[in-house]
Parts: C-alpha cells; structure tokens; sequence
C-alpha cells in the first residue's frame, strides 16, 4: 500500500518524517550493502546481487523499477524530513534519493537513565555469576551477521572465571560453556541486569 500512502501525503501535503534504523529507504531492496560493496543505489538499483536475502525476490529482479518509485515518491512530498539514528546512515542518506528532503538531520536514539542506571550491588544482580568477568552482547537474533562467529571464536581464548552473555534469538548450534544464551526479551528490568553486570559490552555487527 506504498503507493497510496504517499500519493495522500503528497496530496495533503502532510508533513511527513522518515527515520532510517536501516537503509531499505533509500535502496531498491535491500537492508544493508556494506558487506556486498555495492553502491548502485547512489544512481538506481538493477542486477541486485541480494534478491534472496532480506525482503526476498525469487523469481524477478525489481530492484530498479522500485528504486525509481521510492525517488518518484519521496520527491511529490513538500516537507519530507529523513532522521538518521547515527551519523554514519544520515551521511549514507545525503548522497542517495533522499538527499532533497527539506531536513536531513541525525538524532540518536534515546536512552532512559532513569531505567538504564547504575544499580550498587551489580555483582549479585545474576545468580551464579558473582564473581566472572562478563562480555556481554545483546541482539534481537544471532548470526554470522551479527558477529556470532567471532563471539565463538573469541570463547576459545577466555580464562575460566571469564565469561560471554548473549542475549537474543540463537539458532539450533551447540555453545561452548563459556558462553551462556539468554533468550531474547522485552523486560527492561531484565536488560538493565544484564548490562549493569557486564565489565564489557561488545558490539560486533558487520552491518
């Protein structure tokens, strides 16, 4: 319903605001390109080399037909802003069809301190673990993606009171023992824990 959604934006014209956690916005399908190198979307999208991954296409390459809507689109709304959540995607945004938006600016994401605050006795926040040096990372799902493979490699060299927290989503593979899955979520309470009883939070996301 793309379409119909921004033929009433444009004709109302309703100002209207783009947040990008990704790069979808901007390419003819894709999520994220880094890893593949490829930069068509500066110009238009064809010959993806990623139609089966992320928003999949198994059959035909539409890529290019709807990088020209997205472009069609955004250009027909009269206050179009685009809100990057780091610096690295708004500047991505400056060089792709969304550059004509009448703002082009980032925000971070925003962060509680009243929730994600430093609580006194850490050490007990987690039975069984009062005394480990805790690497933790955090994910909605785990992958090669996500840095899955380095976290497993990165097991082989720990010393036995030091351990790994992965929290999210795990696919169906045997863990080594020091690293400790923990299912994904949506208690803040139960991230505040975790994060307050980590010595090291490690991001390690390709993309």
């Amino acid at each position: 319903n793309l379409p119909m959604l921004f033929e009433y934006l444009s004709d109302n014209d309703i100002a209207t605001v783009i947040t990008l956690h990704d790069c979808w916005f901007y390419t003819g399908k894709c999520t994220h390109y880094t890893s593949d190198q490829c930069f068509k979307w500066k110009n238009g999208c064809e010959n993806c080399s990623k139609l089966k991954v992320d928003n999949k296409s198994w059959f035909f390459d539409r890529t290019h037909k709807m990088w020209n809507d997205k472009y069609r689109w955004y250009n027909s709304i009269p206050r179009l802003a685009v809100v990057g959540v780091s610096d690295w995607i708004t500047h991505e945004a400056k060089l792709s069809i969304l550059k004509s938006a009448k703002i082009v600016e980032r925000i971070y994401n925003s962060i509680d301190l009243e929730c994600f605050t430093p609580v006194n006795n850490y050490k007990k926040l987690i039975d069984g673990f009062d005394n480990e040096f805790i690497i933790l990372g955090v994910a909605s799902g785990w992958s090669e993606k996500k840095g899955l493979q380095v976290f497993l490699e990165l097991s082989k060299y720990l010393k036995d009171d030091e351990k790994i927290f992965l929290v999210g989503r795990m696919p169906d593979i045997k863990l080594p023992e020091n690293i400790i899955h923990i299912e994904a979520t949506e208690s803040i309470e139960e991230l505040v824990r975790y994060y307050n009883r980590a010595d090291v939070f490690l991001q390690l996301s390709k993309e």
